[in-house]
Parts: C-alpha cells; sequence; structure tokens
C-alpha cells in the first residue's frame, strides 16, 4: 500500500500527522503500527510534501491513502474517500483556530464585526460544511469586547 503524508520539517502537519497515526494505532490496539506506516510514506528532505501534495497524491492515483486535515479531504471531496476518525484520535482538542482583534487594528469597529460573524450560526455552518467543525460555543479570553460576548 503506498501511502502519502506531510513531511516538511517547519509543517506543523508533518508531527500531527504522526501523532494521529500513534493515536489510532493505539486506538486499534496495535501502537508498532504507527512507525511502521509513516516509514511507508517516502520522504526527500528536498522536497518536503505539503497537505495539497498528499490530497493530489490520492486523487491522482499515486498513493492509495493520505493522512490530512479533515477540511482539505472535504475540499477535495467527490474526488477522494474520507473516512474521519474519533476526537480522541484526530487531534480535535489540539488544534484551535482562533480569530482576534488586535490593539493596532486600522479598523477595529469593522474587525469587531468580523469576528462577531465568525461566531455567528451562519459562520459556523458554512465552516462545518467546509470541514472546519467549530468550537462551540466559542472559547472567549482576555479583553473580549462585550459586542462578542
Amino acid at each position: 500500500m503506498r501511502i502519502a503524508r506531510v513531511t516538511g520539517d517547519k509543517d506543523l502537519a508533518t508531527g500531527r500527522t504522526v501523532e494521529f497515526l500513534k493515536r489510532e494505532a493505539v486506538r486499534e490496539g496495535k501502537p508498532e503500527l504507527a512507525q511502521q506506516i509513516a516509514d511507508k510514506a517516502p520522504i526527500d528532505a528536498a522536497k518536503p510534501v505539503t497537505v495539497p501534495d498528499v490530497v493530489s497524491a490520492v486523487r491522482q492515483g499515486n498513493a492509495d491513502a493520505g493522512v490530512v486535515y479533515y477540511s482539505a479531504a472535504v475540499g477535495a471531496r467527490g474526488d477522494v474517500g474520507i473516512v474521519r476518525f474519533p476526537d480522541t484520535v484526530n487531534l480535535s482538542e489540539a488544534i484551535r483556530n482562533a480569530a482576534a482583534v488586535p490593539g493596532t487594528s486600522r479598523n477595529p469597529r469593522e474587525a469587531t464585526m468580523f469576528v462577531g460573524y465568525l461566531v455567528s450560526a451562519g459562520a459556523q455552518e458554512i465552516r462545518k460544511s467546509a470541514g472546519q467543525p467549530p468550537v462551540s460555543p466559542a472559547i472567549r479570553r482576555g479583553a473580549v469586547p462585550a459586542e462578542l460576548r
């Protein structure tokens, strides 16, 4: 079986891919498989493999399977099959997207409105359909403007 995975030293998805493989192998009761699977993916330091490269390899038949973010797989739906893993395996608790309005913003009112939109029900539905399930309710920390609380 030909496996594609992210391999760039500076790409966060590289370590996340290996951690995902470890978690799933443990869940299946075969922890030794994680390294075996990771080793099957060819690695060339001169040509790091990105998430789009993995999706492309599967699409084009150059790999039988690939490990990517759910959102990347959803973006390729129709061209690839998708297997979604439980949150305990897929690192959902470790990968969080955030939005903030910096104090130096040139357009703080508009930026605050945009963040307000991002936490709205409509935007959450868009993110769900794009493979980016939102944290709901949104986690608010720090000096959050009153209109976003």
